[in-house]
């Protein structure tokens, strides 16, 4: 797992696996990376002070996580 904070952007993006980016999806507050096998790439967060504010921290939901360790 890779996390890349872009402060003047406001952004975050957490990669969860290497692949080739087939779509993205929007699912809840996150933009998802997703191969086309289905398999979660990656994780972006926008307006990621308001998020944090609203959360206190990033909390990915455990379905995404089980997609991104999927084979």
């Amino acid at each position: 797992m890779e996390i890349r904070i872009d402060e003047q952007a406001n952004a975050a993006y957490i990669r969860l696996a290497s692949g080739k980016v087939h779509e993205t999806r929007t699912v809840g507050e996150f933009h998802v990376d997703y191969a086309r096998s289905g398999k979660v790439l990656g994780i972006e967060i926008l307006g990621l002070r308001q998020y944090l504010e609203k959360h206190g921290s990033i909390k990915i939901p455990p379905r995404l996580l089980q997609q991104a360790n999927a084979a």
